[in-house]
């Protein structure tokens, strides 16, 4: 009887040590508002429409004990130069033939998670028929469950279209 209240409180003591173990939640979140094409100031308001709002959205997790990512549409889009967006580079040799392949693609979850937002964002303009996305803003809100981190990215813009 007395080894199995021992048990009971070694029991207890351990799952009291676990539990202040364990890490609490981290959530962080980042902005960036861009200012306008300068060239777009030389426009008149008659020189253009305003389509409305576009806003695209991703979620990417990334899952720190396997390294695996889930929720790339492997789909991205930029806004500017696409050469920060990083590279990816394999070669394979058949019968002799040396075929090198390069893919320009995201590195990190975060910036996955951007790419995919963006390409949304663009898809919603060509849906438009827009000629551009002005004005474009980024959220990202980036969280922490049970060793998975947890990226989710808003863009969103004003679509337009040149006369």
């Amino acid at each position: 009887m007395k080894s199995i209240g021992r048990v009971s409180v070694l029991a207890v003591l351990v799952a009291l040590l676990a539990a202040s173990c364990a890490t609490a939640p981290i959530s962080t979140s980042t902005s960036n508002i861009n200012s306008p094409y300068v060239g777009f100031a030389d426009l008149g308001s008659g020189d253009y429409t305003v389509l409305g709002k576009v806003t695209g959205l991703a979620e990417i997790s990334y899952n720190q004990t396997t390294k695996m990512v889930s929720g790339d549409t492997l789909k991205y889009g930029y806004l500017g130069v696409m050469g920060s967006a990083g590279q990816t580079q394999s070669t394979s040799a058949f019968l002799g033939i040396l075929r090198t392949t390069q893919v320009v693609a995201p590195s990190s979850p975060d910036e996955k998670a951007t790419a995919n937002a963006i390409f949304d964002m663009i898809e919603k303009a060509d849906a438009l028929a827009a000629d551009a996305v002005l004005f474009v803003t980024t959220k990202i809100v980036r969280r922490q469950e049970a060793g998975t981190l947890i990226t989710h990215v808003t863009v969103s813009g004003v679509a337009v279209r040149l006369k």
